[in-house]
């Protein structure tokens, strides 16, 4: 039979759920989640941004 939740939950390794879950949970995704998915994010995008703003840029000033 698998253990309980109460049984897991009271185990030594387990006592990290016992404090401020959610503080420590915002703390990791601040540190670690937010700047990785950033940086994926930023890698497609910002060349998107330039190749968009190039198309835009070039036929108005082609017009000069």
């Amino acid at each position: 039979q698998d253990p309980s939740v109460e049984d897991i939950v009271s185990r030594p390794e387990s006592s990290w759920t016992k404090g401020d879950l959610e503080n420590l949970v915002t703390t990791y995704a601040i540190q670690e989640v937010v700047p990785a998915h950033l940086k994926e994010v930023q890698s497609f995008r910002l060349p998107l941004i330039d190749k968009t703003e190039a198309a835009v840029v070039e036929p108005l000033c082609a017009n000069l």
